[in-house]
C-alpha cells in the first residue's frame, strides 16, 4: 500500500494477513515527518513494466485479468504506454472477471506518451472486493504496452471501434495468456490515517 501525505512524500508498506485480519504498519519515521491528512493507496493488477513489448492495433478492445488483494474503491487505472508515431485517444474501463459486467470507467486519456510512460485514467468509484475483475484498454491510434507471459486465458480481446465508454458488458472473443502493464489504483476499505501516533 502506498501511502502519501500532503506534501507528497510517500511511503510504500507491504500488508499483512492474519486470521482474516488486513494489517500494515507504518514506519513512526514517515508518521512523524509526515505533513497530515496521509491518503493510503493500494494497487492491483500489474504495475511494474513488462519485460516484453506488445503493439496494439487501434480499435481493438484488451482487457487483462487482475485481483484485488481486499476490498476498497478503485479511484484511477493506469497503463504503461506509448504511441506509434501519432497521438490519439485511450478508454480504459474495469470490468467484473466473471460476468465481463463493466464496473466502471473514468477520464478519456487525449494524450498518449510518445515513449513509455504512464497514461492515467481517473474518476472513477467502483467498490471492489477480494475477486477477480479485467483492467480494459481501446485506442485510437497504433499504441506499444509493455507485458509479460501469464497463465492461459490471462487476457480477452476482440476488434471493435474505439468507444468512450467501453461497450458493456466486454464481449470476448478471443484469449491469450500476456499480462499487460496496466493496474487499478484503489483506497483499502477503512478510509486513510488522519492523525499521527505518538513518538516512543
Amino acid at each position: 500500500i502506498l501511502f502519501t501525505d500532503a506534501d507528497g512524500k510517500t511511503e510504500r508498506v507491504y500488508p499483512d494477513i492474519e486470521s482474516g485480519i488486513y494489517s500494515v504498519t507504518i514506519s513512526q519515521k514517515f508518521l512523524d515527518e509526515a505533513k497530515y491528512p496521509i491518503k493510503a493507496n493500494d494497487t492491483f493488477g500489474k504495475s511494474d513494466t513488462g519485460g516484453s513489448d506488445s503493439s496494439q492495433s487501434p480499435n481493438y478492445i484488451n482487457g487483462t485479468r487482475a485481483t484485488a488483494s481486499g476490498g476498497g474503491t478503485v479511484t484511477a487505472i493506469s497503463c504503461y504506454v506509448h504511441h506509434n508515431g501519432s497521438d490519439g485517444y485511450i478508454s480504459l474501463a474495469i470490468y467484473l472477471d466473471s460476468s465481463k459486467a463493466r464496473l466502471g470507467y473514468g477520464t478519456e486519456i487525449a494524450t498518449i506518451p510518445s515513449s513509455y510512460g504512464t497514461a492515467t485514467s481517473t474518476g472513477l468509484s467502483v467498490a471492489v472486493t477480494a475477486t477477480d475483475y479485467l483492467l480494459a484498454i481501446n485506442n485510437t491510434v497504433g499504441i506499444t504496452l509493455k507485458y509479460d507471459t501469464g497463465v492461459a486465458d490471462q487476457t480477452h480481446w476482440l476488434s471493435r471501434l474505439y468507444a468512450y465508454p467501453l461497450e458493456d458488458p466486454f464481449a470476448a472473443t478471443f484469449h491469450d495468456s500476456g499480462i499487460y502493464s496496466i493496474y487499478a489504483t484503489y483506497t483499502p476499505s477503512g478510509g486513510a490515517s488522519t492523525s499521527p501516533s505518538a513518538s516512543p
